[in-house]
């Protein structure tokens, strides 16, 4: 997972419906973070670049294999 040193992405996520909800502002939790820890959680890697290195100028790029 890419992320952007400065994004974030505020809302609500629900795990048992895996429903996401976007708030505009600083309410909720930095659903950024919430990625980033999940992530780890199941053995992926968390880079954290300049926004001017992101590909695209994308805040969060992920990277999927198996």
């Amino acid at each position: 997972l890419l992320l952007a040193d400065e994004a974030e992405r505020h809302g609500t996520y629900d795990a048992d419906s895996g429903r996401v909800t976007m708030q505009a502002g600083a309410g909720g939790e930095d659903l950024l973070d919430l990625a980033a820890l999940h992530t780890l959680e199941n053995g992926g890697r968390v880079v954290s670049l300049p926004g001017e290195q992101m590909p695209h100028g994308a805040d969060v790029v992920a990277v999927l294999r198996y």
